[in-house]
């Protein structure tokens, strides 16, 4: 279980992040990186996601995938936020999805919270070579009790310098970060 503290409000500088429920083709085949279905929700959701940022962008290939965490609970929770990192290892292949990182942080209380969570890299002997290199996705996820309500979807970029042999020494990884995908879906979040 990942702790956390409680942070002060977010600034006015703070942008919030924009819905795109199209982030995967509707033709993609059932995988697990599609959004869950949704489910009724019994009230509003008290939490909100206000910020979510790539650190060390753009790194080696090899280095962990870590990502600053700001959201806001209008009361407290008394189950964790499960958190998870997916790199999308093949398009074309789900089976190819690596999960990086689980974490459950909580308890959750009311106010605004902060944390870092840090994902290790892909491991590339899990990714067909052809690849490796050019554009692929991660996925940050949040359930709560089980129930996905958040994805929020990062194209990368991988990138070997010209005339070399792809490695994870040299393998450039560089999230697009300033245009994320994110999709909500209502969840029951039990009795307020």
């Amino acid at each position: 279980m990942a702790d956390f503290a409680a942070d002060e409000p977010r600034s006015d500088e703070d942008e919030p992040m924009e819905d795109d429920n199209d982030f995967l083709a509707d033709d993609a085949p059932a995988a697990s990186h599609e959004p869950p279905p949704q489910v009724k929700q019994t009230q509003p959701s008290p939490v909100s996601v206000a910020n979510v940022a790539p650190l060390k962008n753009p790194a080696n290939f090899g280095d962990d995938l870590d990502f600053e965490i700001t959201f806001e609970s209008t009361r407290a929770l008394p189950g964790d936020l499960e958190w998870s990192v997916v790199y999308v290892g093949s398009a074309d292949d789900s089976a190819r999805d690596q999960t990086l990182a689980d974490v459950e942080v909580g308890p959750v209380p009311a106010g605004t919270s902060r944390f870092v969570l840090s994902a290790d890299a892909p491991d590339p002997a899990k990714i067909p070579a052809a690849d490796l290199l050019g554009v692929t996705v991660v996925l940050v996820c949040c359930a709560y009790r089980g129930q996905e309500f958040l994805r929020i979807g990062y194209y990368v970029n991988n990138e070997a310098p010209e005339g070399e042999a792809p490695s994870k020494a040299n393998v450039t990884r560089t999230l697009l970060a300033e245009q994320p995908r994110v999709t909500r879906v209502d969840i029951d979040w039990g009795e307020a």
